[in-house]
């Protein structure tokens, strides 16, 4: 039976792979009589074909070759002896070894992993039984993705949610997202992590599925389920993912589920797709080579290709995409199938009214991928021992983030006093645009009532974008959550409006804000300007005590006295005093470390009344033993190694004997381009093998 509507009511043959003609020697075909005629007929219900075999030859003129069927002739014992040491994680190349030097038959990788198949799948089901308890004791949340075949019940995917994994994905799963990857496991499914960033812009754990494959219709079921965990549907509203075609159509299907039962007055839900813009370059680029381009028109190419995706302007997009269309017609081709139907899904200035918190790309879902897998064993691994190491992997990333959260110094949003509103990251994002709203103007336009300013760079006139007190039509305030440089300079005050409130560490109250004049200045703080450090004595302290230290690694104590010098180089090289004061300290410490006796300092900075002088301070390291290792003068070794391009001899060119002479030979030549020269003295009729001055030059320098 066939379902594929190619079939057509013309009769149609299948012929054995060495038949046809033979043409010459070096072929393979031997004119194998051996085809299978045959007629399809479309079947009463009209959905499918059956074929109807009117002639048949099974005659072949070549032997057979018996090895491609012998995984299928092979006795019980030694399938369950092959599928036994499958199972205790032995590769199938050392099965192939095994099989040979114990049972003498010859198996291929690819038939010990068809062996295998079966048991891989009953396995499975027995997995992911035990990552189902694993998840519902932790007090998560599991969800198998189960299909009817046959009436057999085949289990295809499980999906888990952590207690902490589903409050991460209530909390800052506004925009989510998802990129599969494959683990060290015993079944070889993939694994898809559910991916969010918090309001510092660190990646969070959300969720992880296990697929037996990465189709439309499980990964309609993965959106599908998450959606409706708590209150999650009033909060999506982007997803990001690679630029898979079967993750495109179940978005589109995911679509039709969740408004198939909406209320004919009820608005419909829409969720914001975005394909990862790094993963379509990347395709691109595949495509040049095979579009004709060479080294340099590829290299162009692909900076044209990064305006498209990344640039806030329309119209220098739609001027690098127009430039690319005229390269050839096969790429022209391209461009109008692959990347023009697709720019509303990764185009940074066609995003419009999409937030997406500043990422067209699926670069944090790839970190999440990559933290998880950090540090595995060797060893395949089961559903549910994944699951632990997924998770202890994102337990000491978190563990990482709070400790950063109480050593980093925080920012103080001076518009709310009594607030910490804004963490770092964000502060720093707002601290850029407001330094660039000093190079942009403002101008009138009266031909538009609804966006009556345009905004442009003092570098860039040409390029100007509408805007009006609430919006600019660069996007940043929607797509990344902040003002832009555009709306601050238009602004009398700070344009509080615009920061989302996904980045706020507490709702605003109703303070009144300040004018820009004044306190916004204050608020973008100046790099010359100290910081006021707000942290949370109880956690800091501890952080700092000797108990917490005494149980650190030298790796982690390494990166913490590493981080405190910086933050003292910081800090101290502000001051001149200070900063003779912090080195004077220092290298104490390290003479103490090093049992090196140290020397009373007098510092003339410190005590202005004294004008002594005082030797050099104690070094910071002892001499090293032994012989001082020979060194050479670079510039005396380099004249040394350049020999002369006359006699070949260890002086340079100008002052050898016969510098003059060749001199006056390659000015008499100079103009004769009609023949070949000598490459030493500039004369024709020979080359530098055999220049009759080189080789009087040679004897004489040799005979000295």
């Amino acid at each position: 039976m066939f379902s594929e509507q190619r079939f057509s009511n013309d009769y149609f043959t299948f012929y054995c792979r060495f038949g046809g003609r033979v043409r010459g020697h070096k072929t393979n075909k031997t004119g194998c009589p051996f085809a299978i005629k045959g007629k399809p007929h479309m079947t009463p219900t009209g959905k499918k074909y059956r074929i109807n075999v009117e002639n048949c030859i099974c005659r072949h003129n070549h032997p057979l070759y018996p090895v491609l069927l012998t995984h299928k002739l092979i006795t019980d014992d030694q399938n369950s002896t092959i599928t036994n040491l499958y199972k205790i994680g032995i590769s199938p190349s050392q099965i192939q070894k095994i099989i040979r030097s114990n049972f003498n038959i010859e198996l291929t990788t690819l038939q010990i992993s068809a062996l295998t198949h079966s048991s891989q799948v009953e396995n499975f089901g027995l997995q992911s039984t035990e990552l189902i308890d694993y998840v519902t004791a932790e007090g998560g949340t599991a969800f198998p993705f189960e299909l009817n075949l046959n009436e057999s019940i085949k289990r295809l995917g499980v999906l888990t949610f952590m207690p902490q994994e589903i409050e991460n994905l209530l909390t800052f799963g506004d925009v989510l997202f998802i990129d599969g990857t494959h683990a060290n496991l015993q079944n070889q499914w993939e694994v898809v992590p559910l991916t969010v960033i918090n309001r510092n812009r660190d990646i969070l754990l959300a969720g992880i599925a296990y697929l037996a494959v990465s189709n439309q219709e499980l990964l309609t079921w993965i959106l599908h389920k998450t959606f409706f965990i708590g209150n999650y549907s009033d909060i999506l509203q982007t997803l990001i993912s690679d630029e898979d075609n079967a993750f495109i159509a179940s978005v589109q299907k995911f679509h039709e589920l969740i408004n198939d039962n909406q209320e004919s007055n009820v608005p419909t839900i829409t969720i914001n797709h975005i394909i990862c813009a790094l993963h379509k370059k990347r395709n691109f680029l595949d495509h040049l080579r095979s579009a004709g381009l060479n080294k340099s028109q590829r290299i162009e190419a692909g900076k044209l290709f990064d305006v498209v995706a990344y640039s806030t302007s329309c119209t220098k997009a739609d001027a690098a995409l127009n430039t690319l269309q005229n390269y050839n017609s096969k790429l022209t081709k391209y461009i109008q199938k692959e990347i023009i139907p697709l720019l509303s899904k990764f185009s940074r200035s066609h995003l419009l009214g999409i937030h997406a918190n500043g990422f067209n790309t699926t670069s944090p879902a790839e970190s999440m991928n990559a933290m998880l897998k950090r540090n595995l064993p060797t060893t395949k691994l089961t559903l549910k021992q994944s699951r632990v190491l997924f998770n202890r992997n994102h337990m000491d990333h978190c563990q990482a983030l709070c400790y950063k959260r109480c050593t980093l110094r925080r920012d103080i949003n001076l518009l709310f006093p009594e607030q910490i509103l804004l963490n770092k990251r964000i502060n720093d994002k707002i601290q850029i645009q407001y330094r660039i709203s000093h190079q942009i103007h403002i101008i009138e336009n009266p031909l538009d009532s609804e966006y009556p300013f345009f905004a442009f760079h003092e570098n860039d006139p040409e390029t100007k974008y509408k805007l009006n007190i609430y919006h600019c039509e660069c996007n940043l305030d929607v797509f990344w959550g902040v003002p832009c440089s555009h709306l601050i300079k238009l602004s009398e005050n700070f344009p509080v409006h615009a920061i989302s409130p996904r980045w706020f560490e507490e709702e605003p109250n109703n303070t009144p804000i300040p004018s820009q004049s004044n306190d916004t200045i204050r608020f973008i703080k100046d790099t010359d300007q100290e910081e006021e450090e707000i942290t949370e004595p109880d956690e800091l302290a501890y952080a700092d005590s000797v108990e917490y230290l005494q149980h650190l690694s030298p790796k982690q104590l390494y990166s913490k006295l590493f981080f405190e010098s910086k933050q003292l180089a910081s800090l101290a090289s502000r001051n001149t005093d200070c900063a003779i004061e912090s080195l004077f300290i220092i290298k104490e410490q390290i003479n103490k470390i090093l049992h090196v006796q140290t020397e009373q300092r007098n510092n003339p900075s410190l005590h202005p009344d004294q004008h002594e002088t005082t030797d050099a301070i104690i070094d910071a390291e002892a001499r090293p033993r032994g012989r001082p290792k020979k060194t050479k003068n670079s510039q005396n070794s380099r004249i040394m190694t350049e020999k002369c391009a006359i006699c070949l001899h260890n002086h340079a060119t100008t002052s050898c004997r016969w510098y003059g002479k060749v001199q006056r030979i390659q000015e008499k030549y100079a103009n004769d381009s009609h023949q070949r020269h000598c490459s030493v003295c500039g004369a024709p009729d020979h080359n530098a093998g055999t220049c009759p001055i080189r080789q009087e030059a040679q004897n004489y320098y040799n005979t000295r």
